[in-house]
């Protein structure tokens, strides 16, 4: 690779290899360097971000890239959204967007963000009723059943439960209140029989829309067998 080349950081697991994708034969060499989260030791000032890249079975690899890519598996960590935000603060150029993925690893902030949307025909996203525990204690308020507790949402989450009564509520309540000791995020919304889910996907100009059956019994839609096709987009 030339010395001249620009640097292209691939955030992302081993699964796909991107520098496939980003070869650039009649214009300025790239040279991609991919590694995930947990791989990265980040240095940043504010001109500046050396990277290092610590991978089992290679030697350390320091660099300063002149763009970065979020890739789609990448390995969400409590320590993702401190180094996207030193990459911003150091004036590194995204090829997606970074906005949108500080957002969405942050799911309360996210859904406040959509209460306020607008559709075109001025309605609303419907969105969920919840309650929010910042920093769990007790349930306060009585709840009809059955509900779903988020513990620790995002990307960082522990995981979700179908509570169907009382008695099960007490149970999962003395569960945190022993686990988290007050440091636990939760989430409470009235659980919802699931027909579908609907996936839109934008690139450049060109939007399609899927639409996810499960094919299980599990009342979990991401678990288990599902059927995916496309359909037509709705202008709305």
């Amino acid at each position: 690779m030339p010395p001249d080349a620009k640097v292209l950081l691939i955030i992302d697991n081993h699964v796909v290899d991107w520098s496939k994708y980003f070869r650039n034969p009649n214009d300025f060499p790239i040279r991609v360097e991919q590694a995930d989260f947990p791989e990265l030791d980040v240095l940043c000032t504010e001109h500046s971000l050396t990277i290092e890249i610590n991978q089992d079975g290679r030697d350390p690899r320091t660099f300063c890239p002149q763009a970065a890519f979020v890739g789609p598996s990448a390995t969400h960590s409590p320590q993702s959204k401190t180094i996207l935000r030193s990459m911003i603060a150091a004036g590194i150029p995204f090829v997606n967007s970074h906005t949108s993925m500080i957002a969405f690893m942050d799911k309360n902030n996210l859904k406040k963000q959509l209460r306020k949307l607008v559709l075109a025909d001025n309605s609303r996203i419907p969105i969920i009723p919840t309650i929010h525990y910042p920093h769990f204690h007790r349930f306060h308020q009585p709840t009809t059943f059955p509900v779903v507790i988020s513990v620790n949402e995002g990307y960082q989450g522990i995981g979700k439960i179908k509570v169907n009564s009382n008695e099960e509520l007490c149970d999962v309540e003395g569960m945190l209140q022993i686990m988290g000791k007050g440091d636990t995020e939760v989430e409470v919304e009235p659980f919802v029989e699931l027909k579908y889910d609907l996936h839109v996907q934008k690139i450049g100009n060109d939007i399609k829309t899927f639409l996810r059956r499960g094919i299980s019994k599990n009342w979990k839609s991401n678990v288990g067998s599902s059927v995916l096709e496309q359909i037509p987009t709705n202008e709305r």
